[in-house]
């Protein structure tokens, strides 16, 4: 399944898990089997990744494309959506299902459901009151003073909004600020919240895993991970990153290294000749000693030149 499908390894242990049920209950529950065949079968190996999240600056332009979308008639709506995500870092799921009677009177705080429907208490600061403010100015009007729907967000439709109508935007206004090409998605938007405060310094672990509602605490350590910036300023941090070499002792070492530099390459141009002129002489040594057996057939003046040229190659060797 792993070089067919490609999945990943969450993939893998999920359907292994699904598997590992069915045939618990095949053969636990109903004794349609005697053995089940997924007892000897190894979980994936999970792989620990860093979160994808947006930057700081990469969520101020989320949040300004959706204020200069002047064409759409939900700009406010959404602009709240958006602002309870990276400061709250909700799921889809637990802002899809905000009711109005879930809001705190005087905006301080509001109630979700999470995974497993357990409830929590999720605290508003001052962006999101503001937002939270200029929605509900609209959605308190008589334009919706007739619609029997508990839900805080409301769709075009005036139904409570769904997940795709919430990732739909999400990506439109992704991609208005020119930050579709990351592939960012709705859950990314809760990975951000969750590092912009544990980075600010001034969010606890575990309190950060009840704002998140987290079940596990190694749940919530995703988010301990070092940002690249906190790796810059540690360099910068290390007493020997000012340490630079003074100028007059930088000269010092440049001669002595053109010095060295230039005796090497004298060392080995000499070889070089030299070992050329040795060639030559052995192949002249084999001619002269070829000619000499077989001189009645060479010429007298061919031997005499070719002891003169091995002489001068011998002079030259000494």
């Amino acid at each position: 399944a792993n070089n067919t499908r490609k999945n990943r390894w969450s993939a893998r242990a999920r359907k292994l898990s699904a598997l590992r049920s069915l045939y618990r209950y095949l053969v636990n529950k109903r004794h349609y089997l005697e053995y089940n065949p997924t007892s000897d079968i190894d979980s994936p190996k999970p792989q620990k990744t860093l979160p994808k999240v947006l930057t700081y600056e990469e969520s101020l332009a989320l949040l300004s494309a959706v204020e200069q979308d002047t064409e759409s008639d939900y700009r406010t709506r959404d602009y709240a959506i958006l602002t309870l995500f990276l400061n709250c870092g909700m799921r889809v799921s637990e802002l899809c299902g905000i009711n109005l009677n879930d809001l705190d009177r005087e905006l301080r705080s509001l109630r979700v459901i999470g995974k497993g429907n357990k409830e929590r208490i999720v605290y508003l600061n001052d962006a999101c009151r503001d937002a939270l403010n200029k929605y509900l100015a609209i959605r308190r009007s008589n334009e919706y003073a007739n619609i029997n729907v508990p839900a805080l967000f409301i769709s075009k439709q005036h139904k409570r909004i769904s997940d795709k109508t919430v990732q739909w935007l999400v990506y439109k206004y992704l991609e208005l600020a020119g930050l579709d090409y990351k592939h960012y998605s709705v859950h990314k938007l809760r990975h951000t919240a969750a590092t912009l405060m544990y980075q600010s310094g001034n969010v606890d672990i575990r309190v950060l895993k009840d704002i998140l509602g987290h079940e596990q605490l190694n749940t919530t350590q995703i988010y301990t991970h070092v940002s690249d910036e906190s790796m810059r300023s540690a360099m910068m941090e290390n007493p020997l990153s000012d340490l630079k070499i003074e100028e007059s002792k930088k000269e010092a070492a440049d001669q002595r290294y053109a010095i060295k530099l230039e005796i090497h390459l004298k060392q080995t141009s000499l070889f070089s000749y030299s070992t050329r002129l040795l060639l030559s002489l052995q192949k002249l040594l084999y001619l002269e000693q070829r000619l000499f057996y077989l001189q009645q057939d060479a010429p007298l003046i061919l031997l005499t030149v070719l002891d003169v040229v091995l002489q001068l190659i011998y002079l030259s060797l000494l």
